[in-house]
């Protein structure tokens, strides 16, 4: 959900934050107090003199921006000095998520020891410069079974803008980082990156650990006719769709199938039912742990509108769980043949679930809701 996200707009989908609501913008302090112990937040900043100089041609190129007309008549150096508070953008929009009003460049000062102490409270803060770890810590932290894709940090840095106007506007905002008057505020900004740089700093062990468990994540497979692999209201084929053996689901409702009863490592896993022949009507996959008592993720299909031919559910498991089942709970209009079923998982490092970086105690009640609401 982007652009609304006032604290009327975000009570109406108060109920979906347990089905990870993605929400993206600057938080007002009001809309943030009501959900933070509801979310795993998180946070990306960039290099203060690189985020100074983009927003700039951002400004600069943008002519529906408010500041466009300034930033082309004011130039680089006029324009920071009318608007100092851009020149701690990231600071300022931590601030704005603490802070119910409007605030003056001194009080940014004021407030640099409470937006630290905020970056640390962030289930998850990466650096742009630190394209490793937002690919393969950030998906961690959220729950992905894949790693980010992150083509597009690249073509997002310079704006096709050459590189000597670029180096020229950089030694601009080093000669503005001289000034007597705007050098305290420049700092504040320069500590919110090195902070946040600590961060990615503290994990590159998980890191390291994390790009080799997915490069190497097994895969186990489970065809229809295993016997691991069961049903309720389904009928196993030995030549099904494609001359495959199938579970023929067939306008009944309850469990299509349900199986296979592993005992799963800690880490990342992703669970997949693949189908085949004409598909419709409504079904619910869910991955379960302790033989079906605890509910580890949840999500609803219309078959008719797939994409392909796969079911697929990601997850994190935080420990060793066992008698782990994939089932489809289906409705009386489901029409499918269930070809098998496989699970993809890795095994995560110590690091990846220690409380300094992932996982703080305000998580734990999340989980557990989301498993009951589920």
């Amino acid at each position: 959900m982007f652009g609304d996200i006032t604290e009327g707009r975000i009570a109406q989908f108060a109920d979906r934050l347990s089905e990870r609501l993605f929400v993206a913008g600057h938080w007002s302090a009001n809309t943030l107090s009501g959900i933070f112990q509801k979310s795993l937040i998180f946070t990306i900043l960039r290099n203060p003199r690189d985020h100074a100089v983009s927003n700039y041609l951002f400004l600069y190129d943008e002519p529906n921006q408010p500041q466009h007309n300034d930033a082309r008549d004011l130039g680089f150096r006029r324009f920071f000095l009318e608007n100092v508070h851009l020149l701690a953008c990231q600071t300022s929009s931590i601030l704005a998520a603490r802070t119910p009003y409007p605030i003056s460049a001194r009080e940014f000062v004021n407030h640099a020891d409470e937006v630290l102490r905020f970056l640390n409270q962030l289930a998850f803060v990466g650096c742009l410069e630190k394209p490793d770890d937002l690919a393969y810590c950030l998906p961690a932290a959220l729950g992905l079974s894949e790693p980010l894709n992150l083509r597009w940090l690249n073509s997002a840095t310079d704006r096709r803008i050459p590189k000597a106007r670029i180096a020229e506007l950089q030694a601009m905002y080093d000669d503005l980082a001289r000034d007597p008057a705007l050098r305290q505020l420049i700092d504040i900004e320069h500590q919110l990156y090195n902070a946040a740089l600590a961060r990615v700093h503290g994990r590159e062990r998980a890191l390291g650990s994390l790009k080799r468990s997915w490069e190497n994540a097994p895969t186990v497979h489970f065809a229809a006719s295993n016997p691991s692999v069961m049903t309720e209201i389904g009928q196993k084929v030995a030549e099904g769709y494609w001359g495959a053996p199938v579970i023929r689901l067939r306008q009944k409702p309850g469990w299509g199938v349900y199986g296979p009863y592993l005992d799963l490592p800690p880490g990342m896993c992703t669970a997949r039912i693949w189908l085949a022949g004409p598909l419709y009507g409504n079904a619910t996959i869910q991955l379960t742990g302790d033989y079906g008592q605890t509910i580890l993720n949840s999500l609803s299909f219309d078959l008719a509108r797939l994409s392909t031919n796969v079911l697929e559910l990601a997850t994190v498991l935080p420990r060793p769980m066992a008698w782990c089942e994939l089932r489809l709970r289906c409705d009386r209009e489901v029409h499918a043949d269930v070809v098998g079923m496989d699970f993809r998982f890795s095994i995560a490092p110590r690091a990846y679930f220690g409380r300094s970086w992932l996982a703080p105690k305000r998580l734990r009640p999340l989980r557990k809701r989301i498993r009951n609401a589920l």
